[in-house]
Formats: structure tokens, C-alpha cells, sequence
């Protein structure tokens, strides 16, 4: 995950809740191997990480399943970012 930003795949997310342009931008990706389930997210800001986040999930999860995880990790990030100002 550390170093993949791709440039056609990212949410834009204003943290002060105003709109216009985005302070932070961040990624998201769910995978699943034959062995593995993962959801991993990352926050940058400026060009550079200021957040990573990875969980690792049960092998019965779906590959859905891991994507919606990372939007859940997000989210959980923007509301806990949200409190602090």
C-alpha cells in the first residue's frame, strides 16, 4: 500500500466540512488472495502520508466485503479528524 497513489482512484475529502477544494486525499483498496483478506487505506495530505491504515480480515470474507471495510476505515478516520477541531 505505502507508495500506491493512483491517480484515477481517490476521494477528495474536505475536513472542515465547507465545500470546494479538498486538504486531504485518500485511498482505499480491499484485496483477497487464496490465502489472505486484507483492507488497507491511506490519508495524504500535501504529498506525503500522514495516515495508513491496514486490517487484516477472516478468509470467508468476500472481496466486497474487504472493499466496504476500507471505506468503513475511512470514514472512521474523517469522523475521528472531525473531533479534533
Amino acid at each position: 500500500m505505502r507508495g500506491a497513489h493512483p491517480i484515477v482512484s481517490y476521494i477528495q475529502v474536505e475536513l472542515t466540512g465547507t465545500e470546494g477544494r479538498a486538504e486531504v486525499c485518500m485511498y482505499t483498496d480491499g484485496s483477497k488472495t487464496e490465502h489472505h483478506v486484507g483492507a488497507g487505506m491511506i490519508a495524504v495530505k500535501n504529498f506525503r502520508e500522514i495516515y495508513i491504515g491496514t486490517q487484516r480480515l477472516n478468509i470467508a470474507c468476500t472481496i466486497f466485503q474487504a472493499k466496504l471495510q476500507c471505506i468503513c476505515m475511512a470514514m472512521d478516520w474523517i469522523r475521528k479528524q472531525r473531533i479534533k477541531f
